[in-house]
């Protein structure tokens, strides 16, 4: 039986784009909003990334994201790879104090894996508004990585999830050099005065506002929330709710809602009744 990885063998099905026809696809999603790309060269890396991965540009823009300059992959495509794969999952505990699923693959066996709240707490990762609002789906996105690397890492080709990567403690490669201080010198005069070179004083660090900003985490939990309230429904009536959330929070894609909407939209979808 072949080992071969699924994502490897779409390669084949996907013809190449010259650098040209990527550098206008990464210009028009930049520009579009979409997916959360800031600059045409983060779009850039993300859809030559996905050609070599052997999927579509555009797929691989809605699958991966670029966080502290890092490229990222979204737990749920993380999972869905694994189950193309033939992987299986079957959930065993899901609360905000413990997520817990049992992974399956031929060719790896079965295994439980389990992340709790107390855990997350002992490495300091509850301290960030997401782990505090959304800690189901914090618990699960750290199960489904560590269960699928440990399984089927091929799949991952050595990526991590949005919320691994947030964690990441980042490193500055230039730190800021101590001020020199020049050695204090006497003047062969007696009543010349000691010449000491006093320090400049480091100026503050720059700070933008970022309360406008909703992270790649809380843009997944919005989604998650969304999906388990929708399943099951029609199309239309999934794309009417979808109209009125729409107009009045003033919001193009789930990305786009501001902070402060953050809570009253998840609020509302899990308490929409379908007509």
């Amino acid at each position: 039986m072949s080992n071969e990885i699924e994502v490897n063998n779409r390669k084949s099905e996907i013809q190449p784009f010259s650098f040209s026809e990527i550098e206008r696809m990464a210009n028009a999603i930049v520009k579009s909003g979409l997916f959360g790309v800031k600059t045409i060269e983060q779009a850039l890396a993300l859809l030559l990334l996905s050609q070599a991965e052997g999927i579509h540009p555009v797929c691989g823009a809605r699958d991966y994201h670029i966080i502290q300059n890092r490229p990222s992959m979204k737990s749920e495509t993380m999972l869905a790879r694994f189950q193309a794969n033939g992987g299986k999952v079957e959930w065993t505990s899901y609360s905000d104090k413990k997520v817990s699923g049992i992974f399956s693959h031929p060719s790896s066996g079965r295994m439980e894996f389990s992340w709790t709240i107390e855990k997350a707490k002992g490495i300091g990762l509850t301290s960030k508004d997401t782990w505090k609002h959304y800690p189901e789906a914090m618990l699960r996105s750290r199960v489904i990585s560590e269960a699928i690397r440990t399984m089927l890492p091929g799949v991952l080709s050595g990526m991590y999830t949005d919320e691994e990567v947030e964690s990441f403690t980042v490193i500055d490669a230039n730190p800021a050099k101590e001020p020199f201080i020049e050695p204090k010198t006497k003047s062969s005069k007696k009543e010349t005065a000691e010449l000491v070179v006093e320090p400049k004083p480091e100026e503050p660090p720059v700070v933008k506002d970022v309360s406008e900003t909703v992270s790649p985490e809380e843009r997944e939990a919005v989604q998650l929330t969304w999906n388990e309230r929708v399943k099951g429904t029609s199309e239309a009536i999934r794309n009417e709710f979808a109209a009125d959330l729409k107009k009045k929070y003033g919001f193009k894609m789930f990305g786009d809602v501001k902070k402060k909407d953050l809570l009253s939209v998840i609020e509302d979808i899990q308490n929409w009744e379908p007509s």
